[in-house]
């Protein structure tokens, strides 16, 4: 009988001191302090940065462990070189946030760690799209109510852009602005606060100009004034009608009419002429999501005389404009009404009247030659049909050759004009000129030979470079090249609804950037290209994954299935059902978690293949996402999860039988491989607790 109690004592022991050594909190709890050091290099939002140590001799195994401003641990493993230094690099994925991170050193195979020592993360380049001006709507009553607005610069990450210089800008020029806190310069939350002082009733639009940066903010905001005589202004249904349709928080309204911009003050007729239409709301605001088709036509007797281009659909890359280059051509001298519709609704529309003159040449002087050509004239066209106008004698037969093939055989009118419409020319250079003969087709004279090409062909595109082209981590940043031998007026690129342009470099090629999703998946690429004659070229043939998928030897252990998990107070307890194959090489088990399905930063290895586990210090009331992947003895870790199940810390013990938990991202075949070390404060199994607890009521019993 005594050694039976013997024997429970012990093990109750035993089994509580064990599970004090699981239930360790943190890596820095029971650990020495030794005098070496671990740092990290300063750095900008969305990029890589650099951990090193100071020298701890050569062949030494280390993890590094930083600290985000969040709280959020991670850990890295590195081993010192010959010189005695350990590196590991941070990946862009961890660096999104601004802020102060800390990192400290623990040396591997021990309890020893260094101190934290702490280095910074800036905010990447300001975001046009991401910084806001609010309150998007404001009713302000004059003489009783002033109108406050903030500024609110942001990184493409949301991060605060500090130290910027903006102004205000107002639809009013009677508008009185002062800073609310004395300057202009962003502060530490990326904030500048304006204070609005009215002359005058009505509504007033307001926009941001960052100076630093050289760019206007895509966020707009509207303020209503009303008078104190107005007695209108109790009505909160009047003061919500002073916003017409205008649709809260967007830059603009919905589209109001089309106006003709970048019209050339000549127009000369039988000459291509290049037009821009944009589209504007009720406030004159350019509506940027603009997706409508148009239709162009003449209102008047000469819209015979008139050739418009075709309907065109307007895309998210028109950014609400489009330039229709070489596209307009007028064959007589007169005063032209053009208009543009939507085709949907026939309400909204633009109209510019455009005068034309006859574009006729001085009488030619002595000694030069009677035929002269006006039209076409040198230079590159997309439209494949050109009108040839010129003078000639009076009543005189012509014949026009086009690379010395004659074209057309035509006669000069009683005033010595003539003209002619070309069929279609073929792309390419052409050698025109005019030439007067007589009855029997003799050549008297001829004009100037006139060069030319015809280019109605779309942008000539070489190779198009990603980098990086693998799978990527969301939030990088991924770079753009297209290499080409035109030259372009618009190069751009949309990813996931975003557009991004792309600048000429003084090597000859376009470049530019964007930032990768934060969802996993795959995406394609939309690339836009325009050439300065107006061709344009669509290519959607390029793609980026987002989300690394490893390469695992088919000889890795199945994946885990059936996990479930059931939310407890403080933890949330998991349990599993074995790889149907390859199952007695299962060593233990990996569980990843984390706060998002896409942020699994988290890894706690099991002590042996048991399928029941459980993580503590949880909040409650806070979702938390799970997965589970099987390690053999060799280390090989199964290939992706089964599914990644959601589930909120709180409560008692019990299982959720709800759909959503019970399947959680089910259909997920592989998801990024997420590198580095498992947490050293990982949890207990369940039998594990259970019997240190009764071990230790045990032994408490008999001791007395």
């Amino acid at each position: 009988m005594k050694i039976k109690l013997l024997l429970i004592s012990l093990l109750g022991l035993a089994a509580g001191a064990l599970s004090t050594a699981v239930f360790a909190s943190s890596v820095q709890q029971n650990s020495t302090i030794v005098p070496v050091q671990a740092y990290g290099m300063e750095a900008v939002a969305g990029t890589p940065t650099v951990l090193r140590t100071s020298k701890i001799g050569a062949g030494t195994s280390v993890t590094f462990v930083v600290v985000q401003p969040s709280g959020q641990q991670i850990q890295l493993q590195g081993a010192s070189d010959d010189s005695g230094v350990a590196y590991a690099k941070l990946s862009e994925y961890y660096t999104s946030a601004s802020g102060i991170y800390s990192v400290f050193l623990i040396i591997n195979g021990s309890s020893q760690q260094s101190i934290s020592s702490s280095f910074r993360i800036n905010a990447a380049k300001l975001s046009m799209i991401n910084s806001e001006l609010t309150p998007k709507d404001q009713v302000v009553h004059m003489g009783s109510e002033l109108a406050n607005l903030t500024v609110k610069l942001k990184d493409d990450f949301n991060n605060p852009v500090s130290g910027h210089i903006v102004k205000l800008i107002s639809s009013s020029e009677s508008d009185s602005i002062t800073y609310l806190d004395k300057t202009n310069i962003s502060n530490v939350n990326g904030e500048v606060r304006f204070q609005v002082i009215p002359e005058n009733a009505g509504l007033v639009n307001y926009s941001v100009y960052d100076v630093t940066a050289d760019v206007i903010l895509t966020s707009r905001a509207k303020v209503v004034y009303f008078s104190s005589t107005d007695q209108l202004f109790s009505s909160n249904k009047v003061k919500l009608a002073a916003f017409g349709s205008q649709s809260e928080g967007n830059a603009s309204g919905p589209i109001d009419h089309f106006s003709f911009e970048d019209v050339p003050t000549t127009v000369t007729s039988n000459q291509s002429s290049t037009l821009k239409i944009s589209a504007y709301d009720a406030s004159n605001q350019l509506v940027s999501n603009y997706a409508g088709k148009v239709r162009f036509s003449i209102d008047g007797s000469n819209a015979g005389f008139a050739t418009l281009p075709d309907d065109y659909s307007f895309s998210v890359q028109d950014q609400g404009s489009h330039v229709f280059s070489l596209a307009f051509n007028f064959k007589q001298p007169g005063v032209y009404n053009l208009k543009v519709t939507d085709l949907s609704n026939v309400g909204v529309f633009g109209i510019k009247s455009v005068t034309v003159s006859s574009g006729v040449a001085s009488a030619p002087v002595a000694g030069a030659a009677s035929v002269v050509l006006t039209n076409p004239v040198p230079g590159t066209f997309s439209t494949n049909v050109q009108v040839v106008s010129g003078t000639a004698p009076s009543n005189s037969k012509l014949k026009i050759f086009d690379n010395n093939q004659e074209m057309s055989a035509i006669v000069a009118d009683a005033s010595g004009k003539f003209s002619y419409t070309t069929s279609l020319l073929a792309d390419g250079p052409h050698k025109l000129y005019v030439a007067a003969v007589n009855d029997i087709g003799t050549v008297i004279s001829s004009s100037s030979t006139v060069d030319f090409t015809i280019d109605t062909k779309g942008v000539k595109i070489s190779q198009i470079v990603i980098d990086p082209s693998v799978p990527v981590d969301p939030g990088t940043a991924i770079g753009v090249k297209v290499y080409t031998g035109d030259s372009l007026s618009k190069a751009q690129v949309v990813v996931s609804g975003n557009v991004y342009t792309l600048n000429k470099n003084p090597a000859g090629y376009y470049e530019g950037n964007f930032v990768a999703p934060i969802d996993f998946g795959t995406y394609k690429l939309n690339f836009e290209f325009v050439d300065e004659l107006g061709n344009g070229t669509k290519s959607d043939d390029k793609s980026i994954q987002v989300g690394k998928l490893g390469a695992i030897p088919s000889a890795n252990p199945d994946k885990v299935m059936g996990l479930i998990a059931k939310p407890a107070d403080g933890r949330i307890m998991l349990n599993w059902s074995a790889p149907s194959s390859l199952m007695n090489l299962v060593k233990n088990y990996r569980i990843y978690f984390g706060t998002s399905p896409n942020d699994l930063v988290n890894a706690v290895d099991t002590f042996t293949n048991a399928t029941t586990w459980y993580i503590p210090n949880l909040k409650n009331g806070t979702q938390y996402y799970f997965a589970v992947a099987a390690v053999d003895a060799k280390g090989n870790i199964s290939d992706g999860f089964d599914k990644i199940v959601p589930a909120i810390a709180g409560g008692v013990v019990n299982v959720v039988s709800s759909p959503a938990v019970q399947n959680g991202s089910a259909g997920k075949e592989e998801i990024k491989n997420i590198k580095g070390g498992t947490s050293e404060t990982g949890p207990e199994i369940l039998w594990l607790l259970v019997l240190s607890v009764l071990g230790g009521a045990s032994y408490r019993r008999f001791a007395r």
